[in-house]
């Protein structure tokens, strides 16, 4: 599976969901009818595309959404959010994180308290992304993915957050550094930040 197969992936099991549950299943189901070797592939993809994501501007971004606070678990979350996104919106956000503000499942979060977001369709956080492969790899050939992803290469389980994040880290008790580095975003959230 080559990368424009995984977002062809992606981006029809979004168009055909009405939440992320729905997504991660109708996913999962596409992915069973695609080779076991396909199933790995995709799996590299989307460490690799996590691992490029693994940045302080986007983690500075998805702690603004999240009204302050983003630690590790939610910061890998918010980045398979990302993906499943398209491979658009993705793109955008690595360019500048700041263009998020003019996607539409951001300004709708920016309407309401993150109290009020709906866990099932409006959250930027998608945890059941990471089980895609290895639940269709499994179904499809009864053994455990990652000793099969392991085998064929070892660091893609450990890549996704190793190490420090590229690039310099927000402070994001500083009104005007968040106002300079992310102004759209900024103007739709930091009114949230506690």
């Amino acid at each position: 599976m080559n990368q424009y197969e995984f977002w062809h992936l992606i981006e029809t099991a979004q168009m055909e969901s009405e939440s992320s549950e729905a997504f991660a299943d109708r996913l999962t189901e596409m992915m069973i009818a695609v080779s076991a070797e396909e199933i790995l592939d995709f799996y590299e993809h989307l460490s690799d595309l996590c691992s490029s994501a693994y940045r302080c501007d986007l983690w500075g971004a998805a702690a603004l959404i999240y009204e302050g606070y983003c630690g590790d678990d939610p910061f890998l979350y918010f980045r398979l959010w990302l993906v499943a996104q398209g491979k658009a919106v993705y793109g955008s956000a690595l360019a500048s994180p700041d263009s998020l503000a003019e996607h539409r499942p951001i300004q709708v979060m920016a309407a309401k308290p993150m109290s009020d977001w709906d866990e099932g369709s409006e959250w930027p956080w998608l945890e059941s992304l990471l089980y895609v492969a290895p639940n269709a790899y499994e179904h499809k050939t009864g053994m455990t993915f990652d000793d099969a992803i392991d085998a064929r290469r070892p660091d893609v389980l450990r890549s996704v957050s190793e190490g420090d994040p590229v690039g310099e880290a927000w402070d994001l008790s500083n009104r005007e550094e968040i106002q300079r580095r992310a102004p759209r975003l900024a103007a739709l959230f930091l009114h949230k930040v506690k």
